[in-house]
């Protein structure tokens, strides 16, 4: 089923927000399992279909890359059940919507639940996440998403980086003498003073360019063993050259197929200030709730942002909170209360959002 809606087609023009969001939600979850190439170009066609694709995307895309970290460490299992056992429980109590369903079904696991807080005391956690940055021998920085891993070897002429699996984001420091190069999938992607992102999916390789200019190559496979004739004489075989550099500059990304060498392949494509916030998304910093009641975690985005939340009673503050959250969009913040809590959400004249229960 195409992602885009549950007939298969796309969005159709004034798609509802409902319809939009799941397919945000089918996007992500296809990603992290690897795209094809002519699937990653169906993904970017979505996107730039309608400003509210990409907006979607960045809104849900950091909860699932920190609720699929137990999975990166072999946990994701026990973290299955327990989702099910809460989405159980809130089911006997009448509090499901079917928002919490449709993500869970959708991606494995939920984005977040909320629950009234029992009438003993239970202990509660608010934690801050944010990417994982490292700082490389010269200077450059590498943002991680979760899963990412390195292999870094620099000498005096070079600056080698193969990313293992997963995406990072890089910010080079300029030295013309010593390239950065980082090897993935088959691929070597040259920078000298520029920013850009690289993730290994399953089938093909994304480089994302956000600043400057980088050079995208394909490096040669090594010629097969010699077959034989009918005599039983050697035949020579050509060897699997390299095609031409793909230069990619800001503003642009190409996707190629991992192992395949391509004498002519994807031109670059230019990316709109949104898909690359949507593309980007994991890297903003986040608020992880468990257990938390509502005063507190209101508290939390007051003190974070300049749109103020307000509780209109307190009951609905007393009401607890499990998930995680942009920490830069309070707004997010209110409407997913909106939908699994069935709270009343009102803008007031001063520029508040103000929540009832």
């Amino acid at each position: 089923m195409n992602p885009t809606d549950r007939d298969g087609a796309a969005n159709p023009p004034g798609a509802s927000s409902k319809m939009i969001r799941d397919a945000a939600i089918l996007w992500i979850s296809r990603r992290d399992a690897g795209l094809t190439v002519a699937e990653e170009a169906e993904f970017q066609a979505w996107l730039a279909a309608d400003a509210q694709h990409a907006a979607a995307l960045a809104a849900l895309q950091p909860a699932w890359s920190t609720l699929n970290q137990p999975r990166y460490a072999g946990r994701g299992t026990e973290l299955r059940r327990r989702v099910q056992a809460v989405v159980a429980r809130r089911a006997r109590r009448r509090l499901a919507t079917a928002a919490v369903p449709v993500l869970a079904l959708a991606v494995g696991m939920a984005f977040f639940f909320t629950r009234p807080a029992p009438e003993s005391a239970r202990r509660s956690s608010t934690v801050a996440v944010r990417p994982d940055r490292q700082v490389l021998p010269d200077g450059s920085a590498v943002d991680l998403n979760l899963g990412a891993e390195l292999a870094i070897e620099f000498t005096a002429q070079a600056r080698a980086v193969r990313l293992v699996r997963g995406e990072a984001l890089f910010h080079v420091v300029r030295d013309p003498s010593r390239p950065f190069v980082v090897s993935v999938g088959g691929m070597a992607v040259r920078a000298v003073g520029t920013a850009f992102s690289v993730r290994l999916d399953a089938n093909a390789v994304d480089v994302l360019v956000t600043e400057g200019r980088v050079a995208v190559e394909q490096t040669p496979r090594r010629p097969s063993a010699p077959a034989a004739n009918a005599a039983g004489q050697p035949t020579a075989v050509a060897p699997s050259l390299p095609s031409e550099p793909v230069l990619i500059d800001a503003g642009h990304r190409v996707v190629l197929p991992v192992g395949v060498i391509t004498p002519q392949p994807s031109a670059p494509q230019p990316v709109s200030p949104a898909q690359i916030a949507a593309a980007l998304a994991w890297r903003q910093s986040r608020v992880e709730f468990d257990g938390t009641p509502l005063e507190e975690a209101v508290g939390f985005f007051n003190r974070a942002n300049s749109v103020q939340l307000a509780l209109a009673n307190s009951a609905t503050g007393r009401l607890r909170i499990t998930g995680v959250f942009l920490t830069t969009d309070p707004e997010a913040f209110s409407r997913a209360l909106e939908i699994t809590l069935g709270l009343t959400v009102t803008p007031t004249p001063d520029g508040r959002i103000l929540l009832r229960k």
